[in-house]
């Protein structure tokens, strides 16, 4: 049985024009919080590989919350963090080559306006990226503009990508999160276990966005996992 892990993760802090510190993330939990990352520690444990094949094609809720976060200098944010998981019937390979090709990012998640590779370290295991993201909710348009670090390890079936926002403008405080991966073989071909993590603030900027992100949120990062598998797909018919 070949067994591979995969794990994303996006850390992030805020970088203001005007200020050479970044703001302090939240802790866990729901209204007015303060204080310290967490880490998703709290996380259940990956499901045994006999409970993959139940789990295909169904994008499953782990955990979904909306609240405020007021950071040090008094501002209040809204938080939304989530953590959805899937299985899909496939090789890992192709799932790692699409998340790493920031260039065609827009291409692949809806939310992703423009990326383009700012610049790659000499052994390929650093690229920072400019992201546009966007969405449009009651006919309030909502971007944000950031910077990312995105660097790779791979240690024989093990792959850790992490994701650090480096500059960030008015609209995003902070966002960070994790895909996690694990492939083994199934009676008819591979199966690649899924998870998606996200914890993020940003800025109120239109009526009942607090509302709406609480209400539609969750729909938006259980999508993530039909368009990563749609781009993963994509990408196979092209080789």
């Amino acid at each position: 049985m070949r067994r591979y892990l995969l794990i994303v993760v996006f850390g992030a802090v805020a970088v203001f024009a005007t200020a050479a510190t970044a703001a302090t993330s939240p802790g866990t939990g729901s209204g007015e919080d303060q204080g310290t990352p967490s880490s998703f520690s709290d996380s259940p444990g990956i499901p045994g590989a006999s409970d993959f094949p139940k789990l295909v094609g169904v994008e499953h809720e782990l955990f979904y919350d909306v609240g405020k976060y007021v950071d040090p200098a008094g501002k209040r944010w809204i938080r939304l963090r989530g953590q959805y998981d899937s299985v899909f019937k496939m090789g890992i390979e192709n799932l790692v080559a699409t998340l790493w090709a920031f260039d065609d990012s827009p291409k692949i998640f809806s939310r992703i306006i423009e990326s383009r590779v700012r610049s790659v370290s000499e052994d390929g295991r650093e690229v920072v990226t400019e992201q546009k993201t966007g969405i449009c909710a009651l006919g309030f348009s909502y971007t944000s503009n950031i910077v990312v670090k995105n660097t790779i390890v791979r240690e024989g079936p093990m792959a850790t990508i992490e994701f650090s926002t480096i500059e960030a403008d008015a609209v995003t405080l902070y966002s960070r999160g994790s895909w996690i991966l694990e492939e083994i073989d199934g009676a008819s071909g591979p199966l690649t276990y899924v998870r998606y993590s996200l914890d993020t603030c940003v800025a109120s900027r239109f009526p009942a966005q607090e509302w709406i992100m609480r209400r539609f949120g969750g729909g938006d990062l259980k999508r993530l996992f039909g368009q990563l598998h749609d781009g993963a797909v994509s990408r196979s018919g092209a080789n």
